[in-house]
């Protein structure tokens, strides 16, 4: 089972592998455990601590739900920590796997938004009846299969250990939140100086926002096509890293916008082009 509209990378690798996909509708408070089909022995793929590409965070209520249901169809739920790094308002859920008293919860987080991707370094929290046979893929790792010669990457893995043990990574961390910071409050403040009143979602946390566009604007298609005209990037949940737009009411009134990578001015300089682009 996967999240729809979610990542467009999850199901084909699946796939490779031989999965049936069965996909699951979200709403605002992300994955619907109530549409969540009694397939048992299974497995469902899910972001909760920022939905992708919503930026939900699954409420407890919701999580409890989804933790009843892992258990009472015997699946396993492959928890996608996506984004989280970055939370700008409250406090952390704690992971699901955190409530986990079943065994049926696996966490997966990676260092590709906090350092880069190419560190090609990630990690996995496992109940324990799938810690030995995770051993024993590492091992085929080690010996670069399937990896076609990459094999683990160990030292970076090593360099990496210094830098979290040293106090450094979380030194990283607290700057890239409030460089991040900034520049999503930029980004809210100068779409309501040109277009008054927002409905941001995904503002708690993340590197982008989506913005729900009112009426009286053009459909998604077309400002993502005006923006880029007047030198603008912005995505409709029709990019291609996202797939199952259409399962999502409304989903050509919602646009994607990413801030991390763009300082203030530039920010600035974006939202300015985008609405002469709109004609606002």
């Amino acid at each position: 089972m996967t999240e729809t509209p979610g990542c467009s990378l999850i199901a084909p690798l699946y796939q490779r592998y031989g999965a049936d996909i069965v996909p699951v509708p979200i709403d605002h408070d992300g994955l619907i455990v109530e549409r969540l089909p009694d397939c048992r022995h299974s497995v469902a793929v899910v972001t909760p601590a920022r939905q992708f590409p919503l930026g939900a965070i699954m409420p407890a209520s919701r999580r409890q739900a989804l933790l009843d249901w892992a258990c009472e169809t015997d699946t396993y739920v492959f928890e996608v920590d996506f984004d989280s790094d970055f939370r700008y308002e409250g406090s952390p859920q704690p992971a699901l796997q955190a409530m986990d008293r079943k065994g049926r919860f696996i966490y997966a987080g990676s260092f590709a938004m906090t350092i880069g991707p190419g560190l090609r370094i990630g990690y996995l929290v496992l109940p324990p009846e799938l810690v030995e046979r995770a051993i024993e893929a590492t091992v085929l790792l080690d010996y670069a299969y399937p990896c076609q010669g990459q094999g683990v990457p160990w030292l970076e893995q090593a360099v990496l250990t210094d830098f979290i043990e040293s106090g450094g990574y979380d030194k990283h961390l607290r700057r890239l939140r409030r460089a991040y910071l900034e520049r999503r409050d930029h980004l809210a403040s100068t779409l309501k100086q040109h277009f008054g009143y927002l409905d941001l979602l995904g503002m708690t946390s993340g590197t982008h926002v989506i913005w729900r566009m009112p009426n009286r604007l053009p459909n998604a298609l077309e400002c993502e096509s005006r923006a880029r005209a007047a030198g603008v990037a912005v995505y409709t949940l029709k990019f291609k890293t996202i797939a199952g737009a259409e399962s999502l009411p409304g989903w050509d009134r919602h646009l994607l916008l990413g801030f991390a990578s763009l300082k203030v001015p530039a920010i600035a300089a974006a939202t300015n082009r985008l609405a002469r682009s709109l004609q606002l």
